[in-house]
């Protein structure tokens, strides 16, 4: 499985950055071929968009590959939620450890752990940090088989 954590410019995406403490401020799971990302975006919801536009769009990025026990199932639970709404109470949510897998809508990083966790992959939610930080320094750990 891939995801690409991205660093964009716009207020939403440094207040993202402030609040997360991190240098990204979304993340995308990259579909098997390369060619296509399904993401929760801001004011979009969970879509499908081209990586090319994604990497075109972005000041900076980062792509973690790691193994997985079925990329396969993690992609199509991800495709099973094209449509939904972006989860826009999980930003406000974090310093209260709401329960990201609230299944109705989605924010960027609540969809790359639970696609990751639906291939296979243990998910932990126990550390303080919810988020894009806690999404990176998981999907760094299995890229590196830590």
């Amino acid at each position: 499985m891939k995801l690409i954590f991205t660093h964009t410019s716009g207020f939403v995406p440094a207040l993202i950055r402030l609040w997360e403490d991190s240098y990204w401020n979304h993340v995308a799971i990259i579909t098997p071929d390369d060619k296509f990302v399904v993401e929760a975006q801001w004011g979009v919801g969970v879509s499908k968009r081209s990586l090319c536009e994604v990497k075109r769009d972005c000041l900076d990025y980062i792509v973690y590959e790691f193994d997985t026990e079925s990329d396969v199932a993690g992609i199509n639970w991800a495709y099973t939620q094209l449509g939904l709404p972006y989860d826009y109470l999980a930003i406000i949510a974090y310093p209260f450890n709401r329960d990201w897998q609230d299944e109705t809508s989605w924010y960027c990083c609540e969809l790359a752990l639970r696609a990751a966790q639906m291939a296979g992959q243990t998910v932990t939610t126990e550390q303080s940090r919810y988020g894009l930080k806690l999404c990176e320094d998981m999907a760094y750990k299995w890229a590196l088989k830590l």
